[in-house]
């Protein structure tokens, strides 16, 4: 589909694939984004999204809870296989601060961390302007200070909805959107030949 903006929003549910030495009890990913297709190339859409991952420890573990709040830009390929359904893959890096409130008792602890993720998206358009994805992907996250124990790789699956913007290209109004004439010239008209302009109009 050819349309100027949408915005999305998505849930994300994540299992780290590194070993952080305890199992989440909670990991997730809400985010918002903005999609922009390139006008020549609607296949090809840059996008940016803004975020919270939620990393929630067992209560024994519980000082290693944390979010990140994030920003990533990237792009993504989609294809349109029919009217309602998109299939594609998306590639963003970005970056996050994870904010640690229970890790010193002085305060929290903030780690700039780099992010880059690898997904796919499976989607069905119930309408031009609606869209639900389904959103594999593979998320890397890199701490930018000594607190490393949380690098490596996630994989997670999410579901998003998003609003496009615009009209819907195969709706019967943007077929036809206006007809141009060009100079006309009429012939003289003649009073006394009235009956011959009835039988040839």
């Amino acid at each position: 589909y050819r349309f100027p903006l949408s915005i999305g929003f998505e849930y994300q549910s994540l299992s780290p694939f590194t070993d952080y030495g305890f199992a989440p009890t909670a990991y997730y990913d809400l985010s918002a984004s903005v999609r922009v297709p390139l006008p020549k190339l609607p296949s090809l859409q840059p996008f940016a999204k803004a975020g919270i991952i939620t990393l929630t420890p067992p209560s024994s573990e519980e000082k290693w809870a944390h979010r990140h709040w994030y920003l990533m830009p990237g792009v993504s390929y989609l294809h349109r296989f029919s009217k309602s359904i998109e299939v594609g893959a998306e590639l963003a890096v970005g970056a996050s601060e994870a904010v640690f409130p229970r890790l010193d008792p002085e305060g929290s602890r903030g780690s700039p961390t780099l992010l880059a993720e690898l997904g796919a998206r499976v989607g069905l358009d119930p309408s031009y302007n609606f869209a639900l994805d389904v959103h594999p992907r593979a998320l890397f996250q890199l701490a930018m200070t000594p607190l490393k124990r949380f690098n490596g790789v996630s994989l997670g699956i999410g579901f998003s909805a998003s609003y496009r913007f615009g009209e819907d290209p195969d709706a019967p109004k943007t077929i036809v959107r206006s007809i141009k004439f060009g100079e006309l010239e009429l012939p003289p008209v003649y009073p006394a030949m009235q009956s011959w302009y009835a039988n040839t109009p």
